[in-house]
């Protein structure tokens, strides 16, 4: 009798500690607007004037001179807001967390702050092939570390609602997939071309924001066809 008592006792002290060890996925989201709004806002102070200007200058003259710092600043806020509505729309079906999912945000928080510094890098040397692949390479990072997210949520559907069907957890994986391989082939065609390879990264985020029919329908045709081959 008292050993009954005692393994009810330690189910209950581990169920605690299994609380305890995690967030609220409210407190997650918090954190998360937190970042991105530090990120955001950051990107701002990349743009540098002239500390001595030329004689004949004017302000035309060097706001025409800041464009290609602009299209980079454009470019990093659409990223980062890409980012921030595809980890927000996740949590329309994730209710629960852990202690590995808090931790799988934190490193996704990481690398979200080094968005600034890295698109400062490529505004600052925007010719140089390493600039380049250190910015897109961030990118594919943070996309694979929300894919991860998803993943880990929705695997055996224990940090999800049950509503969340198969077709829900397979467009959000291919959505963030198509992300990764186009950045990962931008990647790859910059070092042919740098120009076309960072016009490939905007197409990318551009195709992210707009609201796309036939990408959908291709996922989930490509989902029905998955399911009858099963």
């Amino acid at each position: 009798m008292w050993k009954k008592g005692n393994e009810t006792q330690t189910s209950d002290d581990t169920q605690q500690l299994i609380q305890s060890a995690g967030l609220t996925t409210d407190r997650i989201q918090a954190l998360g607007d937190s970042i991105f709004a530090f990120a955001m806002t950051l990107l701002v102070l990349n743009f540098r004037l002239p500390t001595v200007a030329e004689p004949l200058a004017t302000a035309g003259h060097v706001l025409f001179g800041l464009i290609p710092q602009f299209i980079i600043y454009v470019l990093s806020f659409i990223g980062l807001g890409v980012l921030w509505v595809a980890h927000h729309n996740q949590y329309n079906w994730i209710q629960r967390s852990n202690r590995t999912f808090l931790w799988i945000n934190i490193f996704f928080f990481m690398f979200i702050v080094l968005v600034p510094f890295f698109t400062d890098l490529l505004a600052t040397y925007p010719a140089d092939i390493l600039a380049v692949i250190f910015y897109g390479l961030n990118l594919v990072v943070c996309t694979s570390i929300l894919y991860l997210h998803w993943w880990y949520a929705t695997n055996k559907q224990t940090l999800v609602v049950t509503n969340a069907t198969e077709a829900i957890i397979f467009r959000f994986k291919s959505r963030m997939s198509f992300s990764i391989g186009s950045d990962l082939l931008a990647l790859i065609v910059s070092f042919l071309s740098i120009r076309t390879g960072v016009f490939m990264l905007i197409l990318t985020q551009i195709l992210s924001i707009v609201p796309s029919v036939v990408i959908d329908k291709l996922i989930i045709a490509r989902h029905s066809f998955r399911k009858e081959n099963a």
